[in-house]
């Protein structure tokens, strides 16, 4: 994966995306990243999607996790992932989206969608499969009506 973080690394990757902070509580919901390793880790985790926000359903693609699901991806994430950063120079005369969208079409990050030229359609299916979830997502008084 590669990202940026505009204003603090902190804040964006340490807090949401990776979880390395113990007082932080990442949201899947809320991060591409954990969407697409969830997505792709789905049934070895034993992962379930459900609605971001359960009050008010809706916005499916951006799906949350179910039962302890975001405990079972951090541990996975955890044990797996290192996270490296590039400090970009202070004057430096690139925007950093533009670095990033470089990066991105040299590497081929495997989780990420956005300005990736590879199909990645692995990826786009799984996720695919979790938003469909997500939509048939339905409280437990609903269900048993």
């Amino acid at each position: 994966y590669v990202g940026k973080a505009e204003r603090s690394l902190v804040d964006r990757d340490v807090s949401d995306h990776f979880a390395t902070n113990p007082n932080s509580r990442p949201t899947t919901g809320r991060s591409t990243v954990r969407r697409s390793f969830a997505a792709l880790l789905r049934e070895a985790l034993q992962l379930r999607a459900v609605p971001r926000n359960l009050d008010n359903p809706g916005y499916f693609a951006m799906y949350g996790l179910a039962d302890g699901g975001e405990e079972r991806l951090n541990a996975w994430m955890h044990s797996r992932l290192t996270i490296a950063v590039w400090p970009a120079p202070a004057n430096m005369q690139v925007r950093l989206r533009d670095v990033e969208v470089a990066a991105i079409e040299h590497f081929l990050p495997p989780v990420n969608l956005e300005s990736n030229p590879a199909k990645l359609e692995r990826l786009k299916r799984a996720r695919a499969e979790m938003a469909a979830e997500a939509a048939r997502w339905r409280t437990s008084t609903e269900q048993v009506r």
